[in-house]
């Protein structure tokens, strides 16, 4: 809740209040019986309604300083001293609603003592008093509400920092792993591979600081990576990209398709004869990568984490999972998008 609405509260309350402590003066008309206690008069009643609002405003500013103006710390205004403000504020009004009375030659047919004005203050306060202490209730549970989102929020970073983090060894270790097998082949082959993975460092440089990157900027990229497997691979791998034109704009955490392809590379064998075909193509809501199931009885080493991050990185980003499908000769994984 912020200040401005808690003002705009403040204000319509005040107004009500006030009403409320004029309301037996309003309705004594000729007809009615409170004339035999209280003779109604238009200006003693407009007079009490500005002095009734003036004082019930103030008395919200009082008890509600806190709230409205936290930045402002008076020791003196503690808990205690508040009453004996408002305490205060009740005896200056009603001496001034006496005052006025006297003034303007008022005869009062009140039985109450010092023309109501004592009793009128006092049942101000109270019904101040009340709402002040719900507008705190609703104010501390909005805080309260609002530290938990912001908690929830910074363990949420944290946990996404840290699937990231884990991310990067994850792709510099195959990354490694690959540039040992051009190495054996062939040293200027190698010196080429090393480039190309320098171009997919930079182009994976823009990207790196953000959670979430459109399908059209994780094609390019997977596009760099794509070369680098077909220096290794050849003719033995083939990547088959069908994605429709309006949904390149639609998001998925960053290196989400790398990362099925570098699945499907490591842990499936493939030759000339037998390329490993990986198909990405879209559907509605979302992506499907497969690859034909070829497995690889020596598969390179892994750390285990590439699919358990990538459905971490969904949840958290998206709220959604990754769904995978493994079938007797395919690999399927759909992907939601945002």
């Amino acid at each position: 809740m912020k200040n401005q609405s808690i003002k705009r509260i403040i204000l319509l309350s005040a107004l009500f209040i006030t009403l409320v402590i004029n309301l037996p003066l309003l309705l004594a008309s000729e007809e009615s019986r409170l004339v035999e206690f209280i003779k109604f008069n238009s200006i003693l009643f407009l007079f009490r309604v500005v002095l009734g609002f003036i004082f019930s405003y103030l008395g919200f500013l009082v008890l509600l300083r806190d709230i409205l103006y936290p930045m402002l710390s008076f020791n003196y205004l503690n808990q205690l001293n508040k009453y004996i403000i408002l305490f205060s504020l009740i005896l200056i009004f009603s001496a001034i609603g006496i005052y006025f009375g006297y003034l303007i030659n008022f005869k009062s047919n009140s039985l109450l003592p010092a023309d109501g004005n004592l009793v009128r203050f006092t049942v101000a306060s109270i019904l101040i008093y009340l709402e002040s202490e719900v507008l705190k209730v609703f104010e501390e549970g909005r805080r309260k509400e609002k530290e938990n989102e912001k908690l929830k929020t910074s363990v949420l970073k944290a946990e996404l920092t840290n699937l990231k983090q884990q991310l990067n060894p994850h792709f510099f270790f195959n990354a490694l792993s690959t540039l040992s097998g051009v190495v054996s082949e062939d040293k200027s082959k190698a010196l080429h591979f090393i480039h190309q993975l320098s171009k997919y460092f930079r182009a994976t440089l823009n990207s790196q600081y953000q959670d979430l990157i459109t399908l059209e900027e994780e094609l390019k990229i997977l596009k760099y990576y794509e070369d680098i497997l077909k220096m290794r691979f050849e003719d033995a791998f083939e990547l088959d990209i069908n994605i429709s034109s309006n949904q390149l704009q639609h998001k998925i955490p960053v290196m989400a398709l790398q990362v099925l392809v570098e699945n499907a590379v490591k842990h499936n064998k493939s030759s000339r004869n037998q390329p490993l075909k990986v198909k990405i193509k879209s559907f509605e809501g979302g992506i499907e990568i497969s690859n034909p199931l070829n497995l690889n009885p020596f598969p390179e080493p892994s750390t285990g984490i590439g699919l358990s991050n990538l459905n971490d990185r969904f949840q958290i980003l998206l709220a959604q999972p990754i769904e995978i499908k493994k079938t007797e000769d395919h690999f399927i994984v759909w992907l939601p998008i945002n």
